[in-house]
């Protein structure tokens, strides 16, 4: 099985961890204290599991969804939401969103924003925080034709966990306002979809 290089070590520290630390998996409400690059993080949470096999068997799956993502695998929207069923159910939320960094970038950019349960918005909320506070996250090329403005930039902030509807109420405008914004931010990032629209903010740290 190939496995994609930053989730290859996880998946044996996760099945050499014996016995490990207790698990601590509530929802971040805010940032990490420090810089922590993807492969730390997912290893603190493989340890954080240790003998709790609801959160080892949920590591198997967010690594295995992982691989799926890598290779562009039909399958992996299937696999990821088998083990999202499986967080939902224990509340893990922090493993999910640190244990491999496909998972977490890939939750941002297709999870629909429609979905109202409280452990969704949590996650999409602790999945952008965590990729977000990812080093290095620009790449080269990606850059803004123009730049957006404050009211783009707040419409941006809450498209990764609301619909449009959703934002025109929080930002207190009409549903055609926030569709103008959208359109505006789209051709600034120069994409076509919201997936690619949060894609290319998170490569330029506007997320």
């Amino acid at each position: 099985m190939n496995m994609p290089a930053s989730s290859f070590g996880v998946y044996h520290l996760w099945c050499d961890a014996g016995s490990a630390f207790p698990a601590d998996d509530r929802c971040m409400t805010g940032r990490a204290s420090g810089p922590t690059t993807p492969d730390v993080a997912a290893d603190a949470s493989v340890l954080r599991a240790g003998n709790h096999p609801q959160a080892r068997a949920l590591v198997r799956q967010l690594l295995l969804a992982a691989v799926a993502i890598g290779r562009g695998d039909a399958m992996a929207a299937s696999i990821l939401g088998s083990a999202l069923e499986t967080a939902r159910g224990g509340g893990f939320c922090n493993t999910v969103v640190t244990t491999a960094p496909e998972v977490t970038s890939y939750l941002i950019e297709h999870t629909a924003p429609a979905r109202s349960d409280p452990f969704s918005g949590q996650l999409i909320t602790a999945a952008v925080q965590v990729r977000s506070a990812q080093p290095g996250i620009s790449r080269p090329g990606h850059v803004v034709s123009e730049q957006l403005t404050p009211a783009e930039r707040r419409v941006l902030k809450l498209l990764p966990t609301s619909t449009c509807p959703q934002i025109a109420a929080s930002l207190y405008v009409a549903q055609c306002t926030v569709k103008t914004h959208l359109r505006a931010i789209y051709q600034k990032l120069g994409v076509a979809s919201r997936s690619e629209a949060l894609e290319r903010a998170l490569d330029l740290g506007l997320l």
